[in-house]
């Protein structure tokens, strides 16, 4: 199987317009375009099925994972 190499842009929103969202950092974040727009949106835990690759410190679930290392005292 053949990888693809996906190209990023580093762009600058200021911290007022994510504030107005909610999006707070390490939140998870949908991303696409409509009628020549860029649209970018928080998601909610519906719209994604995060796979669990064992790093708790940089996982978006960490503060709601069953299986999180930061839950295990608990």
């Amino acid at each position: 199987m053949q990888q693809t190499e996906i190209l990023m842009v580093l762009l600058s929103i200021p911290a007022e317009l994510l504030e107005e969202i909610g999006l707070r950092e390490m939140d998870v974040i949908q991303m696409g375009v409509s009628d020549g727009k860029l649209i970018i949106e928080k998601a909610s835990r519906e719209d994604y099925n995060y796979n669990c690759d064992g790093d708790c410190g940089r996982c978006p679930c960490s503060d709601t994972c069953e299986e999180s290392e930061a839950n295990e005292d608990a």
